[in-house]
């Protein structure tokens, strides 16, 4: 299992920038600015572990380096239903630390968040904006020739 987690991270890591991702008028950041204004992570970002289980994080700046995080995720696949706990984080070379979780930017527009648990390894793609059951389990990159 170890091995497919390790192949799937690095087809995601290798993985084309995605077109899908939005076009926000107040988010215009250059790669450095990324690395070093923790404030960029702040709002709410979504996405799919493993293109399978929802998942979001309402990330808050509070001082410094120190992020609140309200993390949610989908353990059933059949019920829309989203798990909830309250977070805290801190940002260090760019990346963001939320227990288990690291989260950096891929882009200016997409986060990669990847959760190491006790059992898995996790790997999702985070765009702007609350879970949406609307495109439930499709491949990015299917997406990417709908907009």
């Amino acid at each position: 299992m170890k091995t497919i987690a390790a192949l799937m991270l690095a087809v995601l890591l290798f993985a084309p920038l995605s077109a899908h991702a939005h076009e926000d008028e107040g988010r215009h950041h250059t790669k450095e600015q990324l690395k070093t204004d923790p404030k960029a992570f702040e709002g709410t970002w979504s996405g799919i572990w493993d293109y399978c289980w929802h998942v979001e994080f309402q990330i808050k700046h509070v001082a410094d380096d120190q992020f609140t995080c309200i993390y949610r995720w989908q353990e059933n696949t059949e019920s829309q239903e989203m798990k909830q706990n309250t977070l805290k984080g801190r940002v260090k070379n760019g990346v963001l630390k939320i227990g288990a979780i690291s989260i950096e930017f891929k882009d200016e527009h997409q986060l990669l968040a990847i959760g190491r648990f006790r059992k898995f390894t996790r790997v999702a793609f985070l765009h702007e904006g609350p879970v949406t059951f609307e495109q439930e389990h499709e491949d990015p990159k299917d997406a990417d020739h709908k907009h």
